[in-house]
Protein backbone atom coordinates (compact mmCIF):
# COMPACT_ATOMS: atom_id res chain seq x y z
CA UNK A 1 0.00 0.00 0.00
CA UNK A 2 2.67 2.72 0.87
CA UNK A 3 4.69 1.77 -2.55
CA UNK A 4 1.54 2.45 -4.28
CA UNK A 5 1.13 5.73 -2.29
CA UNK A 6 4.74 6.78 -3.03
CA UNK A 7 4.51 5.34 -6.51
CA UNK A 8 1.86 7.39 -7.29
CA UNK A 9 2.91 10.50 -5.35
CA UNK A 10 5.87 10.34 -7.65
CA UNK A 11 4.34 9.61 -11.22
CA UNK A 12 1.97 13.50 -10.37
CA UNK A 13 5.29 15.04 -9.01
CA UNK A 14 6.85 13.73 -12.66
CA UNK A 15 3.33 14.41 -14.80
CA UNK A 16 3.61 18.28 -13.20
CA UNK A 17 7.43 18.60 -13.58
CA UNK A 18 7.13 17.71 -17.55
CA UNK A 19 3.88 20.05 -17.56
CA UNK A 20 5.54 23.41 -15.81
CA UNK A 21 9.00 22.34 -17.93
CA UNK A 22 7.08 22.24 -21.55
CA UNK A 23 5.13 25.35 -20.43
CA UNK A 24 7.96 27.23 -19.56
CA UNK A 25 9.75 26.34 -22.76
CA UNK A 26 6.59 26.97 -24.91
CA UNK A 27 6.65 30.59 -23.29
CA UNK A 28 10.17 31.32 -23.97
CA UNK A 29 9.64 30.33 -27.68
CA UNK A 30 6.19 32.37 -27.74
CA UNK A 31 8.56 35.03 -26.90
CA UNK A 32 5.53 37.27 -25.47
CA UNK A 33 6.58 36.43 -22.00
CA UNK A 34 9.81 38.54 -20.38
CA UNK A 35 12.20 35.63 -18.89
CA UNK A 36 13.83 38.58 -16.77
CA UNK A 37 12.24 41.46 -14.46
CA UNK A 38 13.15 43.87 -12.29
CA UNK A 39 13.75 43.09 -8.76
CA UNK A 40 14.05 45.16 -5.18
CA UNK A 41 16.66 44.29 -3.06
CA UNK A 42 16.37 41.95 -0.11
CA UNK A 43 16.60 43.31 3.71
CA UNK A 44 20.12 42.49 3.86
CA UNK A 45 20.66 44.47 1.56
CA UNK A 46 17.74 46.91 1.24
CA UNK A 47 19.29 48.65 4.71
CA UNK A 48 22.30 49.63 3.40
CA UNK A 49 21.46 51.42 0.05
CA UNK A 50 19.64 54.61 -0.80
CA UNK A 51 17.07 53.31 -3.13
CA UNK A 52 14.83 50.30 -3.03
CA UNK A 53 15.98 47.89 -6.18
CA UNK A 54 19.07 45.40 -6.38
CA UNK A 55 21.76 46.39 -7.10
CA UNK A 56 23.66 45.41 -9.82
CA UNK A 57 21.30 44.58 -12.39
CA UNK A 58 21.70 45.31 -15.93
CA UNK A 59 19.01 43.79 -18.60
CA UNK A 60 17.04 43.89 -21.46
CA UNK A 61 13.38 44.45 -20.26
CA UNK A 62 11.18 42.27 -22.22
CA UNK A 63 7.86 43.16 -20.57
CA UNK A 64 6.12 44.22 -23.88
CA UNK A 65 8.06 42.29 -26.68
CA UNK A 66 7.51 45.55 -29.11
CA UNK A 67 9.14 47.04 -26.69
CA UNK A 68 12.52 46.00 -25.10
CA UNK A 69 14.31 48.55 -22.72
CA UNK A 70 17.69 48.21 -21.21
CA UNK A 71 17.72 48.64 -17.61
CA UNK A 72 20.55 49.07 -15.06
CA UNK A 73 20.49 49.81 -11.86
CA UNK A 74 23.97 51.21 -9.70
CA UNK A 75 25.39 50.30 -6.11
CA UNK A 76 22.66 52.21 -4.26
CA UNK A 77 19.87 50.89 -5.53
CA UNK A 78 18.91 53.52 -8.43
CA UNK A 79 18.07 53.21 -12.36
CA UNK A 80 21.60 54.79 -14.04
CA UNK A 81 24.68 55.02 -13.99
CA UNK A 82 27.06 55.29 -10.83
CA UNK A 83 26.97 58.15 -8.31
CA UNK A 84 29.26 57.76 -4.49
CA UNK A 85 27.27 57.69 -1.62
CA UNK A 86 28.67 60.97 -0.34
CA UNK A 87 27.74 64.00 -2.56
CA UNK A 88 31.24 66.02 -4.69
CA UNK A 89 32.36 68.88 -2.84
CA UNK A 90 30.64 71.83 -5.04
CA UNK A 91 27.95 69.41 -6.42
CA UNK A 92 24.52 70.31 -6.91
CA UNK A 93 22.63 67.08 -6.23
CA UNK A 94 18.93 66.54 -7.64
CA UNK A 95 16.81 63.40 -6.74
CA UNK A 96 13.81 62.28 -9.02
CA UNK A 97 10.87 61.16 -7.41
CA UNK A 98 7.75 59.54 -9.32
CA UNK A 99 6.42 56.56 -10.20
CA UNK A 100 7.24 54.78 -14.26
CA UNK A 101 7.40 58.48 -15.73
CA UNK A 102 10.18 59.13 -13.76
CA UNK A 103 11.81 55.66 -13.85
CA UNK A 104 11.45 55.55 -18.09
CA UNK A 105 9.58 52.15 -18.48
CA UNK A 106 9.63 51.03 -22.12
CA UNK A 107 12.77 53.42 -22.50
CA UNK A 108 16.47 52.74 -22.22
CA UNK A 109 18.34 54.15 -19.55
CA UNK A 110 20.05 57.13 -20.99
CA UNK A 111 16.45 58.07 -22.83
CA UNK A 112 15.05 58.14 -19.00
CA UNK A 113 14.35 62.41 -18.39
CA UNK A 114 16.49 62.29 -15.62
CA UNK A 115 19.58 61.35 -17.67
CA UNK A 116 19.12 63.44 -20.12
CA UNK A 117 19.06 66.21 -17.69
CA UNK A 118 22.40 64.87 -16.61
CA UNK A 119 23.78 65.18 -20.21
CA UNK A 120 22.35 68.66 -20.23
CA UNK A 121 24.08 69.96 -17.25
CA UNK A 122 27.53 68.68 -18.68
CA UNK A 123 26.80 70.35 -21.74
CA UNK A 124 26.26 73.66 -19.64
CA UNK A 125 29.50 72.32 -17.98
CA UNK A 126 27.53 72.78 -14.41
CA UNK A 127 28.29 70.13 -11.65
CA UNK A 128 25.21 68.65 -10.92
CA UNK A 129 24.06 65.20 -10.40
CA UNK A 130 20.30 63.84 -11.31
CA UNK A 131 19.50 60.73 -9.16
CA UNK A 132 16.60 58.94 -11.24
CA UNK A 133 14.36 57.22 -7.96
CA UNK A 134 11.12 56.78 -10.14
CA UNK A 135 9.60 53.24 -9.12
CA UNK A 136 6.79 52.56 -11.21
CA UNK A 137 3.41 51.93 -9.43
CA UNK A 138 4.54 54.59 -6.58
CA UNK A 139 1.89 57.29 -5.22
CA UNK A 140 2.92 60.18 -2.97
CA UNK A 141 2.47 58.01 -0.05
CA UNK A 142 5.42 56.18 -1.75
CA UNK A 143 7.58 59.00 -3.03
CA UNK A 144 7.42 60.37 0.66
CA UNK A 145 8.57 57.29 1.92
CA UNK A 146 11.65 56.71 -1.29
CA UNK A 147 12.61 60.69 0.17
CA UNK A 148 13.19 60.26 3.34
CA UNK A 149 15.26 57.17 2.02
CA UNK A 150 17.31 58.38 -0.01
CA UNK A 151 18.42 61.78 2.09
CA UNK A 152 21.45 59.56 2.92
CA UNK A 153 22.59 60.96 -1.00
CA UNK A 154 22.09 64.33 0.42
CA UNK A 155 19.97 65.71 -2.18
CA UNK A 156 19.72 69.99 -2.63
CA UNK A 157 16.70 69.55 -4.59
CA UNK A 158 14.00 67.12 -5.15
CA UNK A 159 12.04 66.78 -8.44
CA UNK A 160 8.99 65.49 -7.60
CA UNK A 161 6.78 64.32 -10.82
CA UNK A 162 2.49 64.06 -11.12
CA UNK A 163 0.66 61.99 -13.39
CA UNK A 164 -2.93 61.77 -13.69
CA UNK A 165 -2.95 58.06 -11.78
CA UNK A 166 -1.38 59.42 -8.81
CA UNK A 167 -5.05 60.52 -7.60
CA UNK A 168 -7.09 57.15 -7.81
CA UNK A 169 -4.46 55.22 -7.14
CA UNK A 170 -4.42 56.97 -3.37
CA UNK A 171 -7.65 54.55 -3.18
CA UNK A 172 -5.08 51.34 -2.98
CA UNK A 173 -6.06 49.17 0.38
CA UNK A 174 -2.37 49.53 0.39
CA UNK A 175 0.73 52.28 -0.25
CA UNK A 176 3.59 50.23 -2.59
CA UNK A 177 6.37 50.52 -0.25
CA UNK A 178 4.26 48.05 2.38
CA UNK A 179 3.70 45.83 -0.54
CA UNK A 180 7.99 45.71 -1.08
CA UNK A 181 8.15 45.26 2.38
CA UNK A 182 6.11 42.58 2.53
CA UNK A 183 7.90 41.02 -0.34
CA UNK A 184 11.79 41.77 1.82
CA UNK A 185 10.50 39.71 3.91
CA UNK A 186 9.02 37.03 2.01
CA UNK A 187 12.36 36.84 0.08
CA UNK A 188 14.55 37.24 3.06
CA UNK A 189 13.25 33.79 4.62
CA UNK A 190 15.74 31.01 3.70
CA UNK A 191 13.25 28.52 2.40
CA UNK A 192 10.51 31.20 0.61
CA UNK A 193 13.11 32.59 -0.69
CA UNK A 194 15.38 30.03 -1.92
CA UNK A 195 12.14 29.30 -3.64
CA UNK A 196 11.81 33.08 -5.16
CA UNK A 197 15.30 32.99 -6.27
CA UNK A 198 15.15 29.43 -8.38
CA UNK A 199 11.81 30.79 -10.16
CA UNK A 200 11.95 34.77 -10.45
CA UNK A 201 13.47 34.65 -13.58
CA UNK A 202 11.48 32.30 -15.65
CA UNK A 203 8.48 33.30 -17.82
CA UNK A 204 6.01 31.23 -15.94
CA UNK A 205 6.77 33.61 -13.02
CA UNK A 206 6.68 37.00 -14.83
CA UNK A 207 3.31 35.56 -16.68
CA UNK A 208 1.99 35.45 -12.73
CA UNK A 209 3.52 39.27 -12.37
CA UNK A 210 1.84 39.63 -15.94
CA UNK A 211 -1.47 38.49 -14.13
CA UNK A 212 -1.41 40.30 -11.33
CA UNK A 213 -0.58 43.88 -13.44
CA UNK A 214 -3.52 43.63 -15.14
CA UNK A 215 -5.91 42.62 -12.31
CA UNK A 216 -4.37 46.04 -10.68
CA UNK A 217 -5.01 47.97 -13.58
CA UNK A 218 -8.88 46.38 -13.57
CA UNK A 219 -8.77 47.60 -9.98
CA UNK A 220 -7.72 51.36 -10.72
CA UNK A 221 -10.27 51.19 -14.10
CA UNK A 222 -12.84 50.36 -11.42
CA UNK A 223 -11.93 53.70 -9.56
CA UNK A 224 -11.48 55.92 -12.46
CA UNK A 225 -14.69 57.04 -13.09
CA UNK A 226 -14.62 57.68 -17.04
CA UNK A 227 -16.25 61.39 -17.58
CA UNK A 228 -18.05 60.75 -20.26
CA UNK A 229 -21.29 62.59 -19.38
CA UNK A 230 -19.41 65.58 -18.14
CA UNK A 231 -17.97 66.44 -14.73
CA UNK A 232 -21.20 65.43 -12.65
CA UNK A 233 -21.40 66.21 -8.86
CA UNK A 234 -20.65 62.29 -8.20
CA UNK A 235 -17.66 62.42 -10.05
CA UNK A 236 -16.17 65.27 -8.47
CA UNK A 237 -17.18 64.67 -5.11
CA UNK A 238 -15.03 61.10 -5.29
CA UNK A 239 -12.62 63.26 -7.13
CA UNK A 240 -12.17 65.83 -4.61
CA UNK A 241 -12.25 63.30 -1.64
CA UNK A 242 -9.07 61.80 -3.15
CA UNK A 243 -7.44 65.46 -4.15
CA UNK A 244 -7.97 66.34 -0.50
CA UNK A 245 -5.66 63.91 0.47
CA UNK A 246 -3.31 64.30 -2.00
CA UNK A 247 -3.11 68.57 -0.99
CA UNK A 248 -2.22 66.99 2.97
CA UNK A 249 0.49 64.46 1.64
CA UNK A 250 2.06 67.42 -0.52
CA UNK A 251 2.30 69.72 2.16
CA UNK A 252 3.61 67.53 4.52
CA UNK A 253 6.62 66.70 2.09
CA UNK A 254 6.95 69.92 1.30
CA UNK A 255 7.33 71.39 4.93
CA UNK A 256 10.03 68.60 5.36
CA UNK A 257 11.76 69.39 2.64
CA UNK A 258 11.25 73.23 3.97
CA UNK A 259 12.94 71.33 7.34
CA UNK A 260 15.89 70.00 5.51
CA UNK A 261 16.46 73.21 3.52
CA UNK A 262 15.74 71.32 0.59
CA UNK A 263 14.22 72.92 -2.56
CA UNK A 264 11.52 71.10 -4.29
CA UNK A 265 10.00 71.43 -8.23
CA UNK A 266 6.83 69.91 -9.22
CA UNK A 267 6.05 68.50 -12.58
CA UNK A 268 2.44 67.64 -14.31
CA UNK A 269 2.96 65.04 -17.06
CA UNK A 270 -0.12 64.72 -18.94
CA UNK A 271 -1.45 61.94 -20.81
CA UNK A 272 -2.09 61.02 -24.38
CA UNK A 273 -5.66 61.62 -24.04
CA UNK A 274 -5.41 65.26 -23.47
CA UNK A 275 -3.22 66.04 -26.32
CA UNK A 276 -4.86 66.36 -29.69
CA UNK A 277 -9.07 64.51 -30.26
CA UNK A 278 -10.27 64.31 -26.96
CA UNK A 279 -11.65 61.41 -25.72
CA UNK A 280 -13.99 60.38 -22.41
CA UNK A 281 -11.57 60.86 -19.52
CA UNK A 282 -10.27 64.08 -21.09
CA UNK A 283 -12.28 66.35 -19.07
CA UNK A 284 -11.44 64.71 -15.83
CA UNK A 285 -8.09 64.17 -16.64
CA UNK A 286 -7.68 67.75 -17.45
CA UNK A 287 -9.70 68.94 -14.00
CA UNK A 288 -7.09 67.02 -11.86
CA UNK A 289 -4.30 68.68 -13.47
CA UNK A 290 -5.02 71.90 -13.01
CA UNK A 291 -6.55 71.36 -9.79
CA UNK A 292 -2.58 69.91 -8.61
CA UNK A 293 -1.08 72.34 -10.85
CA UNK A 294 -2.90 75.13 -8.71
CA UNK A 295 -2.74 73.69 -5.56
CA UNK A 296 1.60 73.42 -5.77
CA UNK A 297 1.63 76.98 -7.33
CA UNK A 298 -0.83 77.91 -3.95
CA UNK A 299 2.24 76.17 -1.65
CA UNK A 300 5.06 78.33 -3.67
CA UNK A 301 6.08 75.01 -5.23
CA UNK A 302 8.35 75.82 -9.05
CA UNK A 303 5.54 73.69 -10.88
CA UNK A 304 5.91 73.01 -14.62
CA UNK A 305 2.92 71.98 -16.26
CA UNK A 306 3.97 69.68 -19.52
CA UNK A 307 0.65 69.67 -20.87
CA UNK A 308 1.76 73.38 -22.31
CA UNK A 309 4.40 72.30 -23.55
CA UNK A 310 3.56 69.22 -25.16
CA UNK A 311 0.36 71.00 -26.95
CA UNK A 312 2.98 73.91 -28.36
CA UNK A 313 5.15 71.48 -29.64
CA UNK A 314 2.86 70.57 -32.00
CA UNK A 315 3.92 66.81 -32.06
CA UNK A 316 0.75 64.38 -32.68
CA UNK A 317 0.20 61.65 -29.48
CA UNK A 318 1.64 58.82 -31.84
CA UNK A 319 5.30 60.68 -31.54
CA UNK A 320 4.95 62.00 -27.66
CA UNK A 321 4.03 58.57 -26.31
CA UNK A 322 4.81 54.83 -27.37
CA UNK A 323 1.17 53.88 -28.83
CA UNK A 324 -0.08 52.34 -29.63
CA UNK A 325 1.95 49.90 -28.05
CA UNK A 326 1.88 51.44 -24.75
CA UNK A 327 0.86 55.26 -23.47
CA UNK A 328 4.04 55.64 -21.64
CA UNK A 329 5.93 58.81 -22.89
CA UNK A 330 8.26 58.73 -25.77
CA UNK A 331 12.18 59.61 -25.60
CA UNK A 332 11.33 62.87 -27.57
CA UNK A 333 8.33 63.63 -25.34
CA UNK A 334 11.43 63.14 -22.67
CA UNK A 335 13.84 64.47 -24.36
CA UNK A 336 11.39 68.03 -24.22
CA UNK A 337 10.58 67.31 -20.90
CA UNK A 338 14.73 67.49 -19.89
CA UNK A 339 15.35 70.75 -21.53
CA UNK A 340 12.34 72.30 -20.41
CA UNK A 341 13.27 70.68 -16.78
CA UNK A 342 16.88 72.13 -17.00
CA UNK A 343 15.41 75.66 -17.84
CA UNK A 344 12.92 76.11 -15.06
CA UNK A 345 15.41 74.55 -12.88
CA UNK A 346 18.19 77.65 -13.71
CA UNK A 347 15.47 79.82 -12.94
CA UNK A 348 13.97 79.24 -9.65
CA UNK A 349 17.24 78.29 -8.01
CA UNK A 350 19.68 80.68 -9.30
CA UNK A 351 21.16 80.72 -6.11
CA UNK A 352 22.53 77.27 -6.91
CA UNK A 353 23.29 77.23 -10.35
CA UNK A 354 25.23 80.87 -10.64
CA UNK A 355 27.99 79.85 -8.49
CA UNK A 356 28.11 76.03 -9.83
CA UNK A 357 30.64 76.03 -12.73
CA UNK A 358 32.38 72.78 -13.86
Amino acid sequence: MLKKIISGCLIIFVVLLAVVTLSEAMLRFSGRVAVKGLHTAPDQVFENIAGIFEPGQDFIYRANPKLPFHISINSLGFRGPEINRGKPPGTIRVLCLGDSLTFGDFVNDDETFPYRLQEISRQEKKLVEFVNGGVGGSTIIDHFFFLKKGMEIDPDIVILTFFLNDIPELAKAEPLYKSFEKNRKFKSSFFSGSIYKLFRDTALFQLALKAKAKYSMRFQKDREPEGNNGLNTDILNKETELLEIYAKLLKEMNDYLKEHSIGLMFILFPSHHQIGQRTGVSDLQDYRIDWVERLAQEMGVPTLNLLKLFKKSNLGKNELYLLPHDGHPSKIAYDLTAYAVYENLQQNFLHMFKNNPD
